[in-house]
């Protein structure tokens, strides 16, 4: 039996446990907490037992997990002989069967066959979650197949996809992942991990030729909600705790920091981190205030990275502004990986944290830069109409590698100008990455890649927070194993 976890989510005290037997292997652990970015992979054996445990106080959502059994050949290493196909054999099929499935009403659509449309979608007990799959699965697809599967969740949601069972012929039948037209993933073999949106939709595409069948695909899917301790915008408590000596003397009351010129950027944090922060920490005692004294620039730009809080903690966000007249007051909570704030802009921020005498967790880090004159704004910027050879290829590649578990920095360029294009923070796990010369222009004809690793098990968070390039020509793009997954021209205000 496969099993794969779609939501984890536990509150403190509480526990998941995954036990799984084979014919010589035992495998028994916890998971605990908000395990968003970090579901367990994909597992197989025998037999297994999944159980919660809790405890008299607050509750979460737990667990959803989806299972089947696994087929003979299914993940093994078995090698499908390819043809060399030139023909007509290859060409996409005539016809697009559009599915539509809604999450949040439970409604199923499909321009095509809807006695066929069971063999497609299989809606779970609740209507939030439920299996994709190839036409007739486990049973072979037919030739000439175009599917898409358009899934949709409740504003503010996210959905995440799990793949189960994959066997396809390669390299003509594909099974794609696309998130706001953008391609996500192409899947070409059974993953272990999970998929997520960026957004409340994401679309499913299968496509098979004229010739060669096989079982094809079963696919997980459920809408992930924000965490019921936060991981969304709460209004303010009325209870806020008063101003003790002792969390001022740790933290020293809230810092003071005036951008003044385009150059200003950097990294604002709990006490701590990536530390714990420390326990009964008072309003206003943990914190920093920024603000702009500059005509040059038109405000601060804030962009959240990570934000963490046990139940009973809290970060609150002020975000003031005079053009519009504005004042923004938020107070965040909870595991907030999936969920975190857009970007934020203002002339005055203010961020605190505060904390109960219980657990603790990391609390947060967010970049902050002073926004240029005309960025973000609707400006036309002029495009030329560029024709003839040779006008996108570079004069060399610059290959930058960024470990962020031991610091190391390394460049197949000119070292000297390294600190252009990297600006490491405080702590060797996070920092900036830039245009050369920024905010000064850019040269022409540059291809800079820029290769981040960290320790095994963790992820990476990019957070855009100036763009102005020549559209069209200019662009910044964002890849993994290889497939861009996001990037373009204009500024991105999710992470």
């Amino acid at each position: 039996v496969r099993l794969g976890f779609l939501q984890l989510r536990t509150s403190n005290g509480d526990s998941v446990q995954v036990e799984l037997r084979d014919e010589n292997a035992e495998f028994i652990d916890q998971f605990a907490g908000t395990l968003d970015l970090f579901i367990p992979q994909l597992f197989a054996a025998n037999n297994a037992t999944v159980f919660l445990q809790s405890d008299a106080t607050e509750t979460e959502f737990g667990y959803l997990a989806a299972y089947a059994a696994e087929l003979p050949n299914n993940g093994k290493d078995e090698i499908i002989e390819v043809e060399d196909k030139i023909s007509s054999d290859a060409d996409e099929p005539s016809f697009t069967e559009v599915i539509r499935i809604n999450t949040e009403t439970g409604e199923i659509t499909t321009n095509g066959d809807v006695t066929q449309l069971h063999t497609k979608v299989q809606p779970g007990a609740s209507k939030t979650y439920g299996f994709l799959s190839s036409p007739n699965h486990p049973n072979n697809y037919a030739n000439g197949e175009r599917i898409t599967f358009d899934l949709v969740a409740p504003e503010g949601s996210k959905i995440a996809l799990r793949l189960m069972r994959l066997r396809l012929e390669p390299i003509y039948d594909q099974l794609r992942v696309f998130d706001g037209g953008v391609l996500l993933q192409n899947i070409e073999h059974l993953m272990t991990n999970i998929i997520y949106s960026k957004s409340n939709e994401i679309t499913v595409q299968f496509t098979s030729d004229t010739s060669n069948t096989y079982s094809g695909f079963l696919l997980a899917y459920t809408n992930i909600q924000p965490s019921r301790f936060g991981s969304i915008f709460r209004k303010i408590s009325s209870t806020i705790a008063e101003n003790k000596a002792e969390s001022r003397d740790v933290c020293g009351g809230i810092e003071s920091i005036v951008l003044t010129q385009e150059t200003d950027h950097g990294f604002i944090a709990s006490p701590g981190y990536p530390g714990r922060y420390p326990n009964s920490v008072a309003a206003r005692d943990c914190g920093q205030d920024l603000s702009v004294n500059s005509d040059s620039i038109d405000s601060v730009r804030l962009g959240f990275l990570q934000l963490r809080t046990i139940y009973g903690d809290y970060v609150q966000l002020e975000v003031r502004d005079t053009a519009p007249d504005l004042e923004y007051v938020e107070q965040l909570s909870g595991i907030s990986d999936l969920f975190l704030p857009l970007l934020l802009a203002g002339n005055n921020a203010t961020v605190f944290l505060q904390s109960d005498s219980a657990e603790t967790d990391i609390g947060y880090l967010v970049a902050y830069a002073a926004e240029l004159p005309r960025n973000t704004k609707d400006e036309q910027i002029e495009v030329e109409d560029k024709s003839g050879p040779g006008i996108y290829e570079p004069n060399s590649v610059e290959v930058i590698n960024i470990n962020t578990e031991t610091g190391e920095i390394t460049t197949n360029g000119d070292v000297t100008q390294l600190h252009t294009k990297v600006q490491p923070g405080a702590s060797k796990q996070y920092g900036f990455v830039s245009s050369p010369n920024h905010p000064d222009p850019y040269p022409n004809s540059q291809t800079v890649d820029y290769n981040l690793s960290g320790p095994s098990g963790s992820r990476f968070a990019l957070r855009a927070l100036r763009t102005r390039l020549e559209t069209g020509y200019d662009s910044v793009y964002f890849l993994e194993d290889g497939i861009p997954f996001a990037g373009g021209y204009t500024l991105m205000t999710s992470i």
